[in-house]
């Protein structure tokens, strides 16, 4: 990898359309050579400036993917340390939301040339685009989620070699993991099913404790770097 560094139109995709299982199995087995940048290394509750999750950048040739965008206070701290690598708002080409927490999705609108991916569930619940947060979109009565406990699929993201987006429920109802087999190993950018670097530590009551469970030992087992949801990258 081309080093980890921590520094402190909308389109929603539908990743619906899968490969077969040989041929994402084959992609995994490809290596990239591509950057990985702590935008904002997560905190919990316990921390002093409050919660907020992990955003993570990661860079290959002309794309900016941008994971998860932290929560609606800490925009100006993600814009300023994106500064810092050289990338402005508009140029993030990617915003890839890991589940619809607000600690995760708190700056959608600060993209505004960036593809969306999420969760269909979760993309259909922006019919309108990227909301405003107005009195309108809170008066409006939306379904939280829908729970399909045996979802578990995997998308080709075809703008970097070898990375692929796994779609399930765990934590939420809409969980999304990033996996790219790097030069020096794979990552997994996980989101909350790691809260942090404590594996025995506490989390919070998964939606579907089965695939919890199951994909904690998947990723811990496949992984050589994860990005948890509230904590910075660790290396196994």
């Amino acid at each position: 990898m081309n080093g980890f560094s921590s520094e402190e139109g909308f389109g929603v995709v539908d990743m619906s359309g899968q490969r077969s299982r040989a041929a994402l199995v084959e992609r995994r087995r490809e290596k990239v050579e591509v950057e990985v940048v702590s935008i904002v290394v997560g905190r919990g509750e316990e921390h002093v400036r409050g919660t907020t999750g992990s955003v993570t950048l990661i860079l290959y040739k002309d794309v900016k993917l941008l994971i998860d965008c932290g929560d609606p206070w800490n925009g100006p701290e993600i814009l300023a340390n994106l500064q810092k690598r050289g990338v402005s708002a508009e140029e993030v080409t990617h915003v890839a939301i890991t589940h619809g927490h607000i600690d995760h999705i708190g700056n959608l609108h600060l993209f505004p040339n960036a593809t969306f991916i999420m969760s269909r569930d979760r993309g259909q619940r922006l019919p309108n685009g990227v909301p405003e947060y107005n009195e309108a979109d809170q008066d409006e009565d939306r379904p939280l989620f829908t729970i399909v406990p045996e979802l578990i699929w995997m998308s080709a993201f075809e703008e970097i070699p070898g990375a692929y987006f796994l779609f399930t429920t765990a934590h939420s109802a809409e969980d999304l993991m990033f996996y790219v087999n790097t030069k020096d190993g794979v990552l997994i950018v996980a989101g909350d099913l790691f809260e942090n670097e404590d594996l025995g530590g506490d989390v919070p009551m998964p939606v579907n404790p089965a695939n919890y469970n199951v994909l904690r030992e998947a990723v811990l087992d496949r992984a050589d770097f994860i990005v948890p949801g509230h904590g910075r990258i660790f290396f196994k």
